[in-house]
């Protein structure tokens, strides 16, 4: 078929049915003459009043001089004769989008060159990428804070232990606890994670059992993920005690963990207060927690969530409260 016998795409449908297509899309297509000005217009994606086109405006009358970047790369297009394309932002009613814009020189007298644009909406592909630097900014901001933790833990668990077997089975115990944690936070799309699952994540890791001789009742607050870290890093020292030297470790032994927000006063947003409680009846010798564990129960998880905390053991009883600020829970 000979080139001037080729079907001409615009001949193919109505100028009607080709500005439905348009207007059913996400694309643009505009048209200007040497002057610049708007000489056709299919969908555009600048606001104007009712009744009021494109065709016979000016990028200065439209935008408002707000497209500087825009009509000058139009022009860089219309003297060398090269298309280009670029990222443009543009508010519409209050609300901003982003567009892809394709620009081709339209053949003219000399170097004179009008423009044809075609552009498309990519207003959510841009929010993605917003949405994925950001994540990657959170978990980089993330990484450092959990490697931060596992090096003082691995300092601190050193200077508490007897041995290299003894450090051995306690560090490994402690980053654990840390990656238990990081699976409940993972399930819920690291959002947080509520006081029940996490308590139960970090004793039903030492046996099924344990689960057994457990009772949980109260508030069951949703964690935020620093503090769910952290309480999980609590809950671990305490379930690990308990196997050893408390309550779990005899069959009929009960471990009794309670939730329940309290008023801060006039001055002070909502507490969530933990409570750990087991009886140390039967339980055999009492053996105190170590000073580090003390240290990170009284110290080290109460500081890092702005909170308080109380642990009181002897020979009856061992009972742990961990009180933390509305910040760090929902």
């Amino acid at each position: 078929m000979a080139e001037d016998d080729e079907p001409k795409v615009w001949s193919l449908a109505s100028e009607p049915e080709i500005d439905a297509v348009f207007r059913g899309s996400d694309i643009a297509l505009t048209t200007q003459d040497a002057e610049f000005v708007y000489t056709a217009a299919l969908n555009p994606f600048v606001s104007l009043p009712q009744g009021t086109g494109l065709v016979g405006l000016t990028d200065e009358a439209v935008f408002d001089g707000a497209a500087l970047r825009l009509s000058t790369t139009k022009r860089r297009v219309a003297e060398t004769g090269e298309g280009e394309s670029l990222d443009l932002s543009y508010s519409s009613s209050g609300k901003e989008r982003w567009y892809r814009i394709r620009l081709e020189p339209l053949s003219g007298d000399g170097e004179r060159r009008g423009i044809i644009a075609a552009s498309i909406d990519i207003t959510r592909q841009k929010a993605a990428e917003e949405h994925l630097r950001l994540a990657l900014l959170e978990l980089a901001h993330r990484s450092k804070n959990l490697l931060a933790v596992v090096l003082s833990l691995a300092r601190q668990t050193a200077d508490d232990s007897h041995d290299l077997e003894d450090f051995r089975g306690r560090f490994l115990g402690r980053i654990r606890a840390l990656a238990l944690a990081h699976d409940v936070l993972t399930e819920e799309a690291w959002r947080g994670a509520t006081v029940f699952s996490l308590v139960r994540s970090q004793l039903g890791v030492f046996s099924d059992h344990a689960l057994d001789q457990l009772r949980i009742e109260g508030h069951n607050a949703f964690l935020k993920p620093n503090a769910v870290q952290y309480v999980g890093l609590a809950l671990h020292e305490l379930s690990a005690h308990s196997i050893l030297h408390g309550a779990l470790s005899r069959p009929e032994g009960q471990v009794e963990v309670t939730s329940a927000v309290e008023d801060g006063g006039k001055e002070r947003a909502p507490l969530l207060r933990i409570r750990w409680r087991e009886s140390r009846t039967g339980a055999g010798p009492t053996e105190s927690t170590t000073a580090f564990a003390r240290a990170l129960l009284e110290q080290i998880v109460p500081t890092s969530l702005d909170g308080t905390a109380r642990l009181d053991q002897n020979l009856d009883e061992l009972v742990y409260e961990l009180s933390i600020p509305s910040s760090q829970f929902l």
